[in-house]
């Protein structure tokens, strides 16, 4: 009885593990890899995305104002302003992932798209 509780998880993790490997190679199977890379304005559009999300917070030697509107603004920015880190921006490439699945769209894009983001991440921090 032991045995083959031991025999089917293994026979389980043998599965998983195949499937893994396969459901990742499923996206890209068939076709090639120049045709994964972003176009200009693609990669374009990410550089200003992630520039956005991670860029350079505004010098602190500016000019301070008396608006009280404009304190507040200055606050909000910095709260919606993400570190600039490796691994912040690996989690902002995961969650754009995740929801450009929750959206519908192909997972050809979808993948695609991670790959890009994780990869100017790479390079960037």
């Amino acid at each position: 009885m032991l045995c083959q509780k031991k025999s089917v998880a293994l026979l389980t993790v043998c599965l998983l593990a195949t499937s893994g490997a396969v459901l990742a190679d499923g996206v890209f199977l068939g076709r090639s890899v120049e045709a994964h890379e972003l176009t200009n304005t693609e990669s374009a559009q990410l550089d200003a995305e992630l520039s956005r999300q991670f860029g350079s917070p505004t010098p602190e030697t500016l000019v301070k104002s008396n608006n009280p509107w404009d304190a507040k603004k200055k606050q909000a920015q910095n709260q919606t302003q993400k570190k600039a880190s490796w691994g912040d921006c690996r989690d902002y490439a995961l969650q754009q992932r995740n929801l450009c699945y929750k959206e519908g769209r192909d997972a050809y894009s979808c993948e695609r798209y991670y790959e890009a983001r994780t990869t100017k991440c790479d390079k960037k921090y």
